[in-house]
């Protein structure tokens, strides 16, 4: 009986062999782990060296459905490929070496190999992302925006009797870095010439200097942040240790915001982008914000393929080209012709994303690099459909004449290769065109400096609004001889006001009233002097 026991118990043990290659296998996980996450650091500030922690936060609390096929495939190659490759390097030396001193020796350096690979990139990542100075500023409380923010009451605006429509096309990555130098760009060939003459046509309010452009802030560097703040004049900030926002049914409560405003004057809200609306929680704001008519990937793939000539199961970067986005928004405001609506017709292009842009069979070769090539397809589509709104005879004379367009760039260009030789002093900002607005600036020689927050009270001029003291939200009518912010407090204080905690945020973004939050404080107001 004794020796049945002891066999059984030798049954249940696991052999040497077997305990080495368990060992093992744990060991290719725990390398796996480490290389994987080392090159997701490595992959990231090579691929987004301007994003900022905001930004990355907010990614992470918002939907990713919708995001570029080629941005996920890009990611997963160049993190699982070289970690694969290094954990299969470590594996055979584990199974190759058996003698115990030596393979004692190889675990060590193997695991002070990978481990301080991991630190130093972590450190890099550290400094890449600014944390030290987010970590500190976020623990500070800020009284900035509940100082400096007017809540757009329908009080402090008022609506001509006729009101005009409005076209506003948000360019992916658009910035003035990309016209030509004696123009204030940074290229000695315009890649944008068309949105450069544009832009003399039109108001970028640069007064008598070279063409100048939107200062990019915290919380509008990115493309959801920065249709968030054009729209409602504050940056795009999600409180720390708030829910994800995928779990919300509406996209800050507390706030108005231009379609909310819009939307109240009787006018039709419209949204056209060749991508998923989800990605980046941009359907929520806008069905949350103006009850916007989403025209998308999603719904063009469902209604509109087949008069695009397109298979149901097109798709291509984001999803389809701007030329598609471009045909579609000429139909859709003949629609709205034939229908006799007040529209404000909101756009988003998408093939001067990075990395490279995206070239589609229209596009023309001039420059070298795919990127260049992208930019001036961009400019030479965003001027076609300028002309055939205005000049083409499709569009009536009531219409034409009575629609204001706005062209704003998102933000700069996320591609870390693309201005590499760039003078370190060059100021880089996002490009701004008014055109047909329906006022004109106070101060024509006077050069503005100014941010996504001041489009806000801006646009509404541009539309024949009478905006009370000439400001809303956090921003400034360009048109109108007030100092914006920028102009007051400079890009650095701002910012860093924006990383500290804010009771009004918090309160905006949980669907307070605003007042709740202001009542929190005894506070100076922002100056708001008559400009009659």
């Amino acid at each position: 009986m004794a020796k049945k026991v002891k066999s059984s118990v030798k049954e249940n043990q696991i052999s040497p062999y077997r305990k080495r290659i368990l060992i093992n296998i744990i060991l290719l996980i725990v390398f796996f782990l480490v290389f994987a996450i080392s090159f997701f650091f490595l992959w990231a500030m090579l691929t987004w060296n301007h994003m900022t922690i905001q930004e990355l936060l907010f990614h992470m609390k918002v939907p990713l459905q919708g995001t570029g096929d080629f941005m996920v495939l890009k990611g997963a190659l160049s993190i699982l490929i070289p970690a694969s490759l290094l954990t299969a390097i470590f594996g055979i030396l584990l199974f190759k070496v058996n003698e115990r001193k030596k393979r004692k020796a190889s675990l060590s350096i193997m695991m002070t190999a990978s481990l301080s690979f991991l630190l130093v990139l972590s450190c890099f990542a550290w400094n890449w992302l600014e944390l030290t100075d987010f970590i500190l500023l976020r623990h500070e409380k800020s009284t900035y925006i509940e100082e400096n923010y007017v809540f757009p009451e329908e009080e402090r605006y008022v609506f001509p009797e006729k009101k005009r429509n409005l076209v506003m096309i948000f360019l992916e990555s658009m910035e003035v870095t990309l016209v030509s130098e004696e123009n204030g760009g940074a290229k000695k060939v315009s890649c944008i010439p068309e949105l450069e003459t544009l832009s003399q046509y039109g108001e970028s309010f640069e007064g008598d200097g070279p063409l100048t452009g939107a200062t990019v802030m915290q919380g509008a560097s990115f493309t959801a942040g920065s249709m968030f703040s054009n729209t409602s004049g504050l940056p795009l900030i999600i409180p720390t240790g708030e829910n994800n926002m995928s779990l919300k049914d509406n996209f800050f409560p507390g706030i108005r915001s231009l379609g909310d405003i819009l939307k109240e004057q009787g006018y039709q809200n419209h949204l056209l982008l060749g991508s998923d609306a989800t990605f980046g929680g941009r359907r929520l704001y806008f069905t949350s914000h103006g009850n916007y008519d989403i025209k998308d990937y999603l719904y063009a793939q469902k209604h509109l393929f087949p008069s695009l000539g397109l298979e149901e199961d097109y798709k291509v970067n984001w999803g389809f080209e701007d030329r598609y986005l471009f045909q579609i928004a000429k139909n859709e405001i003949l629609t709205y012709q034939k229908n006799d609506e007040t529209f404000n017709l909101t756009m988003l292009t998408v093939d001067t994303h990075f990395p490279n842009g995206y070239t589609c069979e229209d596009c023309p070769d001039e420059f070298e690099d795919s990127y260049s090539n992208a930019y001036r397809c961009s400019s030479i589509k965003t001027m076609e459909f300028i002309k055939w709104f205005f000049q083409s005879g499709e569009v009536n004379e009531k219409i034409r004449d009575n629609t204001t367009f706005v062209l704003l760039g998102d933000h700069l260009t996320m591609d870390s290769d693309y201005y590499t030789d760039l003078d370190d002093n060059y100021s880089r900002r996002a490009y701004v065109c008014y055109l047909n607005s329906a006022v004109e600036v106070k101060e024509k020689h006077r050069r503005r400096e100014y941010t996504a927050f001041d489009t806000l009270p801006t646009v509404l001029a541009s539309l024949g609004v009478m905006v009370k003291d000439d400001v809303l939200g956090l921003g400034t009518n360009l048109f109108s001889n007030r100092d914006t912010l920028l102009e007051r407090d400079g890009k650095e204080l701002i910012d860093d006001e924006f990383l500290k905690d804010s009771k009004m945020m918090l309160s905006l973004y949980q669907g307070k009233s605003y007042k709740d939050s202001l009542s929190h404080y005894s506070l100076p107001k922002r100056e708001q002097p008559s400009l009659s």
